[in-house]
């Protein structure tokens, strides 16, 4: 497994991507597509103004060797 954990400033993007062709494992406690989560995480955010980046970001990318020993669960 190939993992790439940063904090982000392009929350919406992020989140249409997977909607395109990656999966959303988890949006912590935010529900609906793409544009849903990212207005409910600005609500949130509002808020909370001592962030300068809103979102961290874990990118999960299955190794060739583990395709088929692996899934989301």
């Amino acid at each position: 497994m190939i993992t790439k954990l940063k904090t982000i400033n392009y929350t919406k993007s992020a989140l249409l991507y997977c909607e395109r062709g990656g999966e959303l494992l988890t949006a912590n406690k935010c529900f609906g597509n793409g544009s849903d989560i990212f207005l409910q995480m600005q609500e949130a955010q509002s808020m909370n103004d001592r962030c300068s980046r809103k979102t961290f970001h874990c990118k999960i990318r299955i190794a060739p060797e583990d395709i088929g020993k692996l899934n989301t669960q």
